[in-house]
């Protein structure tokens, strides 16, 4: 690794933030990605959350702890971040994504399109919002007034506070962790929605207000079926694998995606639409099972402009 190489990183790093800046600041974005692995010799992805900044590091091989630090030693020179938080990110494996870390539970705001969110920039291997769904989340908040949004795999539920500030009616939102329910819980709060409450009662859901369903989602595609729920706006973004005790078996997207899609359909109102993605970089939509559904790729036109990976996930916009 040669000096040079430092220098274009901070170069592209300085090219990056400028270029994106005010684009951000019109659309009240503080949560970006300034670089992702841009120039080949600098496998890091950096992301700015206000004025504190993250950076991940993949192929650790290929760095020697030494040129790291000149690297760091550069981000910190060209972004000026309050505080550096420096991860590795590794190959997914069951169970990873959520990784728990070392770390307190200090938690900030970032807002983007008119919504606030929560972040945790050291306890987790992710920080509690994935930037790369940003434009997709802004899609649903624009399709969501007097909708009843599901959001399946919520995480920290982006989707359903984009779709309550959108003008939802109900929203679901569906995690088997209640430590990402509960910051589900507190991001509503952040929006000034003071309603959001938690069961595991699929039955006792009704058509207004917002709820938090502790519950696996196969089990709840299931009893929501059972209950005749319907939904006229679905979110569904598993994670690639995951295992977990409460669960019964295991997911793989690529396997269960069908059962999943095929679910949703049971509760999906006439004209209702969902929308699939996830990050599985082989992914490939079993097209000839899911032949009863209209499918629609718009994997292009959700990545943000932050987000260079055009491989990061794949995007679908389907309905009956």
């Amino acid at each position: 690794m040669s000096q040079q190489s430092v220098q274009a990183f901070c170069n592209r790093l300085k090219k990056n933030e400028k270029q994106l800046g005010k684009w951000a600041r019109k659309n009240g974005i503080t949560a970006l990605r300034v670089f992702d692995r841009d120039i080949p010799e600098v496998p890091l992805r950096v992301e700015r959350y206000g004025d504190e900044v993250v950076v991940w590091i993949y192929d650790s091989a290929k760095l020697t702890p030494q040129f790291v630090d000149v690297l760091l030693d550069g981000l910190r020179e060209t972004l000026s971040p309050s505080q550096l938080h420096v991860k590795q990110r590794n190959r997914q494996f069951e169970g990873t994504q959520y990784e728990k870390l070392d770390g307190d539970d200090r938690e900030f705001a970032v807002t983007e399109y008119g919504c606030s969110f929560g972040v945790n920039l050291q306890k987790y291997l992710d920080t509690g919002l994935f930037l790369d769904h940003r434009d997709t989340r802004f899609r649903v908040q624009q399709e969501a007034s007097g909708k009843r949004l599901l959001n399946l795999f919520c995480y920290t539920g982006a989707f359903s506070i984009h779709a309550a500030v959108g003008g939802a009616k109900h929203t679901t939102s569906v995690d088997l962790s209640k430590t990402y329910l509960t910051w589900t819980q507190r991001n509503f709060a952040r929006n000034d929605v003071d309603n959001a409450a938690f069961t595991t009662k699929p039955q006792k859901l009704h058509d207004d207000g917002h709820w938090l369903v502790h519950q696996d989602t196969f089990a709840f595609l299931r009893d929501a079926a059972a209950a005749n729920l319907m939904y006229d706006l679905v979110v569904l973004d598993p994670p690639t694998m995951s295992k977990s005790k409460r669960m019964d078996g295991s997911l793989d997207v690529q396997r269960d995606h069908v059962e999943l899609i095929e679910g949703v359909g049971r509760l999906l109102a006439d004209d209702g639409v969902l929308y699939f993605s996830n990050n599985y970089k082989g992914f490939e939509l079993d097209e000839q099972a899911l032949s009863s559904w209209t499918t629609k790729e718009i994997t292009p036109g959700s990545l943000p402009k932050d987000i260079r990976d055009v491989t990061i996930h794949r995007c679908f916009r389907m309905h009956r």
